[in-house]
């Protein structure tokens, strides 16, 4: 199979968009880079007189090499986790990046939901699943339609030094 340009391959990956999926695809700022994004957690909760919020996502960087038809792709991970209460206040601030070759979450929180506005949603619990297979494997699959190779790097550094990152 030929491979497709990278412009066919990048209008692929924002075709995925139109799917039935929780995450997105975005253009980066970079030429032939892409993200996506999965914002599976985005909650604020009052539980036991404290007010909590949490703000979880997953990205996935991708950059498009046309030279070497390679689709390079980058895990990243952040988590910001707050609460107040009667007992003083917590930050909680994680972040990470390279290769995830699985992951499978599900989290269920009781308490009253707080809405954007800071009213109280009747809503009493809040979950969520995640699984990042059903992340990756739409991007995979779409990668190697085209003709091109999908390479999970720990960081995508200089050219000279791939060989150390890939």
């Amino acid at each position: 199979m030929a491979a497709v340009s990278a412009s066919e391959l990048g209008a692929r990956l924002e075709a995925i968009n139109g799917l039935d999926v929780p995450f997105r695809i975005e253009r980066g700022t970079e030429p032939n880079e892409y993200f996506a994004t999965w914002r599976y957690a985005d909650a604020k909760w009052v539980d036991l007189l404290r007010a909590r919020g949490l703000r979880h996502m997953i990205r996935i960087r991708l950059q498009l090499d046309e030279n070497a038809r390679k689709v390079r792709a980058t895990d990243y991970a952040s988590a910001f986790d707050w609460s107040a209460g009667q007992g003083g206040a917590r930050l909680e601030w994680r972040t990470g990046f390279g290769i995830v070759f699985f992951q499978t979450e599900q989290r269920r929180v009781f308490g009253l939901q707080v809405d954007e506005n800071g009213k109280f949603k009747p809503e009493l619990s809040y979950a969520y699943k995640f699984n990042l297979s059903e992340m990756k494997s739409p991007l995979i699959d779409a990668t190697t339609r085209a003709g091109w190779t999908w390479r999970p790097t720990v960081w995508l550094g200089p050219a000279w030094l791939r060989w150390l990152t890939e």
